[in-house]
């Protein structure tokens, strides 16, 4: 059991096999009360000094939630499509695959506060419309009725403030793991579109539909729609100079692209990690070419022992000395034979 599991393990590619593992630390300290989610969201005025905790930059996009459904889910999600990119689309490129999830992250943190700021624009200008529409209102029936309508309005600003609470955007995005997992969900997504899907084993979709499948569901279920669109935004721009491009103008080639020394380091552990399992295919490899010169060497012994046996064999010569010796006399007859009716003709 121990040994199916490391197996299991030791096989999952090596940048998802990181990020699982990451997440799967932090989710069980953050659970166990060890580590405070307060040390690990985003926070720029904390990795400044007077204290530098810059690691802030990274573990707000591992960390998922606590030992829960919502972990497990995206812990899933990370599993099966971030295994399937890495293997497929990216194999033999895990350099490229980091740099890619280094992409994502730089432009994410950079876009989120633009979203944020248009988020909070929008539900300013939100606010600003409804209350105009209830002061009108309110306004309107005071009139009708004949009251300085005061009881109304106090009604209705008590329901506006709950209702317009409701709709206000937060004002901070302090972890992104859920925009960096849609944005491997895009890519793989528009890498594979003609693939089929069961989403959560209730309907088949398209996999060039799953991102947007999913933004929808977390909308319905009350979840703030940002993260989802970061998300789709950075995969989209990652797949556009990575894919589009370099398919509309072959010249090309791609913008985004990993060090040399990185491929290097990364394709040296990825070779390391492979030789266990392609030991015994790279030793039949190796005994073919010995197994095909041996076949070859069998088949030159037996045509020389032909020849030799045809070379060295009297009986063999003395037969066909008699065979030859015949088929001469019988032409010779022949011809004979030939000769004296030609000679009787012309008598």
């Amino acid at each position: 059991m121990v040994n199916q599991v490391e197996n299991w393990y030791t096989n999952i590619p090596i940048i998802t096999r990181c990020i699982l593992t990451i997440s799967a630390i932090m989710s069980c300290l953050v659970t166990l009360d060890v580590l405070s989610p307060l040390h690990l969201y985003l926070n720029y005025r904390q990795m400044w000094a007077p204290k530098y905790q810059v690691w802030r930059l990274v573990t707000h996009f591992f960390f998922f939630d606590r030992l829960s459904i919502n972990f497990v889910l995206h812990m899933y999600f990370v599993y099966f499509y971030c295994t399937r990119l890495e293997e497929h689309t990216f194999h033999r490129k895990s350099a490229d695959f980091l740099i890619m999830l280094v992409f994502g992250m730089v432009s994410m943190m950079c876009l989120s506060p633009l979203f944020t700021f248009l988020m909070n624009t929008l539900s300013s200008v939100y606010h600003q419309l409804f209350m105009m529409m209830m002061m009108m209102m309110t306004t309107t029936n005071g009139g009708t009725d004949g009251t300085d309508g005061s009881g109304v309005t106090g009604g209705t600003g008590g329901s506006n403030s709950h209702h317009m609470h409701h709709y206000q955007p937060s004002s901070t995005n302090p972890f992104m793991s859920h925009s960096l997992v849609i944005m491997m969900l895009y890519v793989w997504s528009r890498c594979n579109p003609h693939e089929r899907l069961r989403l959560y084993g209730l309907f088949t979709i398209g996999a060039g539909y799953l991102s947007y499948v999913l933004l929808v569901l977390g909308m319905l279920m009350g979840m703030n729609p940002l993260n989802d669109l970061i998300g789709i935004l950075v995969g989209h721009m990652y797949y556009f100079v990575n894919h589009v491009l370099v398919s509309e103008y072959p010249h090309m080639r791609p913008m985004i692209q990993s060090p040399l020394f990185l491929r290097r380091l990364l394709n040296q552990q990825q070779q390391e990690q492979l030789e266990p399992e392609l030991e015994e295919e790279y030793q039949e490899e190796q005994q073919q070419p010995e197994r095909e010169r041996e076949e070859r060497q069998e088949e030159y012994d037996v045509v020389e022992e032909e020849n030799y046996d045809l070379d060295h064999n009297p009986q063999e010569e003395n037969v066909d000395h008699e065979h030859a010796e015949e088929s001469n006399n019988r032409t010779l007859r022949r011809r004979m034979q030939e000769d004296y009716e030609n000679d009787d003709h012309v008598e």
